[in-house]
């Protein structure tokens, strides 16, 4: 089994580390106070019924020309990019930068701007585009969950 700390596959002892029991390596049992060797077979963990599934919902991800298709729209119908970020109620800035390619647009504020200059923005995004940011080399140990959070 490996370790629950950092994935080590090695002799596990059973640990107290802030306040946890946990089953780590020789290594990862330095952090805290060691209760002794961990039991061999995999520890039993109450599972809980799995809830239905939400349906999935596209992805959409921010077409790669948005900034020109967005300047070539608001100049033909003659608008200012003051003109449009009042009616988009966001800031100029935010509309120069949106323009020149230095802000991407979320969600939300591509479909206002589509809405707003009947153009297109936004496109299905193919399955599989989104890194999953986890290796899948089995479980999930606190090792990963910290590179999670620093990513």
């Amino acid at each position: 089994m490996p370790c629950d700390m950092c994935g080590a596959e090695s002799e596990l002892l059973l640990a107290e580390i802030e306040g946890v029991r946990m089953q780590v390596c020789a290594t990862c049992a330095r952090f805290g106070k060691v209760l002794g060797k961990a039991p061999a077979g995999p520890s039993r963990v109450p599972v809980r019924p799995a809830r239905p599934e939400p349906p999935e919902e596209p992805e959409w991800t921010i077409v790669a020309d948005y900034a020109q298709r967005i300047r070539d729209r608001r100049e033909s119908l003659g608008m200012k990019q003051e003109d449009l970020a009042k009616k988009l109620a966001e800031k100029e800035s935010l509309v120069h930068k949106i323009e020149v390619g230095a802000f991407s647009p979320g969600l939300e504020l591509a479909r206002k701007i589509e809405k707003l200059l009947g153009i297109t923005l936004l496109e299905k995004a193919a399955p599989g585009d989104a890194p999953s940011g986890v290796e899948k080399r089995g479980a999930l140990t606190l090792g990963d969950i910290a590179r999670l959070r620093k990513a």
